[in-house]
């Protein structure tokens, strides 16, 4: 099977989930290709099992042309593709028109972003059932004029989706909450396999095994937080039930973004600034040793996170996880960590108390995670996804 890849640049999580999927598939004799729609970065690994071809777009002009863009992009190269796999879901509409207008290759578009919502802070399960173009533009972070000069082209861009959002063959949501979002979005559930995010779960077994205790000097219950420094991610709620606990403890943030500044401030507006300690960005080969070094793992996310690869990857490692009570990672964790409400800073106070006062829960729930984390294998993930590869194939010769 030749299975091509579309993605937009080359980093992050959403690569990370593309790369485990590339590699297995060629170690099973597939042909793969990676097309970006931008540069490669810097950096980037040699010697690949599969090419990665550069069909970029002026990033400035990117936003108001990437369905043409896209479309000359999944014709040009057709005659080297069984299947597409589309990994950014902002490009469905795109590859939906794509197959309206006569693409012969099947279509799968993975959904792992709320790419509908234009304010991601105001996200939630009522959000998600009445967000329209109405919505879209009051929530925009822009100016009146701004607003009213972009309506004409979103309630354009909304009537396109509709029409033609459902010529995509497979939509791949990450978790049974993107698949309900996307639903009230139009798009056919019928159509939807929910294919989570991969791990490599091998190789982090091997990081635990591997790993020597480094404990801290000051003995200190030491909470984990690793991903982007945003105010979706709800980091601020995790900094504020920090400062109401009353047995030592250090929270260690990894990360990176747009908060980092502010949260500095707060904790030292809370006098907490000796307890959080930021670590920055750290390289994916370290990140295994943060999880290792820690007691507890929070993510504290104040919208419907979709998934949540680092809470996987703590329940691969045995760290014992808190995380909401909403979105993708209830379904993650089924009962193998503790959730809390979704924004509420004491309720996710006592479940840190909890796991803190009771060892013997959370060694139980760090090792049920772990067995919860095998099928998550990217040797077991990529089976399913071969499964859908092979089903809109037969389909699609059909037509």
């Amino acid at each position: 099977m030749k299975i091509a890849f579309i993605d937009t640049k080359l980093k992050g999580a959403t690569y990370y989930k593309l790369n485990l999927y590339a590699l297995k598939l060629v170690e099973l004799g597939h042909e793969v290709s990676v097309i970006t729609l931008s540069k490669p970065p810097d950096g980037y690994p040699e010697n690949l099992p599969y090419p990665i071809i550069s069909e970029s777009l002026n990033p400035i002009h990117f936003d108001r042309n990437f369905r043409i863009h896209l479309l000359r992009v999944l014709r040009k190269y057709e005659k080297q593709a069984d299947v597409y796999h589309i990994n950014r879901s902002w490009l469905a509409s795109g590859a939906a028109l794509y197959r309206r207008l006569g693409g012969k290759v099947p279509v799968v578009v993975g959904l792992d972003w709320y790419s509908f919502c234009s304010d991601l802070t105001r996200i939630n399960p009522r959000c998600w059932k009445h967000c329209g173009v109405i919505q879209q533009i009051l929530h925009k972070q822009s100016n009146v004029a701004t607003k009213v000069l972009r309506l004409p082209l979103r309630v354009l861009g909304r009537c396109l989706d509709i029409m033609l959002i459902n010529c995509v063959d497979a939509f791949l949501p990450v978790s049974p909450a993107i698949a309900e979002a996307y639903s009230y979005q139009n798009f056919d559930r019928k159509r939807m396999t929910v294919i989570p995010p991969p791990i490599n779960y091998e190789q982090l077994r091997k990081s635990k095994e591997s790993y020597t205790n480094k404990s801290h000097p000051d003995d200190a219950y030491n909470i984990l937080y690793l991903g982007r420094l945003s105010s979706e991610k709800g980091i601020d709620i995790l900094i504020d039930a920090i400062s109401r606990l009353d047995f030592p403890v250090k929270l260690h943030i990894v990360g990176e973004g747009p908060q980092r500044d502010y949260l500095r401030h707060l904790a030292e507006d809370l006098g907490i600034s000796h307890r959080v300690i930021f670590h920055g960005w750290v390289p994916h080969e370290k990140v295994a040793d943060c999880y290792l070094s820690s007691q507890l793992f929070i993510h504290p996310a104040r919208w419907p996170e979709p998934f949540g690869q680092t809470i996987l990857e703590a329940m691969a490692l045995g760290v014992p996880v808190i995380a909401p009570d909403s979105g993708g990672p209830p379904w993650a964790l089924q009962g193998t960590g503790l959730t809390f409400r979704t924004g509420d800073a004491n309720d996710l106070v006592e479940k840190v108390r909890l796991m803190h006062g009771n060892p013997s829960l959370a060694a139980s729930l760090a090792e049920k995670a772990r067995e919860r984390a095998r099928e998550f294998d990217y040797g077991i993930v990529v089976q399913r996804l071969l499964e859908v590869y092979e089903n809109v194939i037969q389909v699609a010769k059909t037509e």
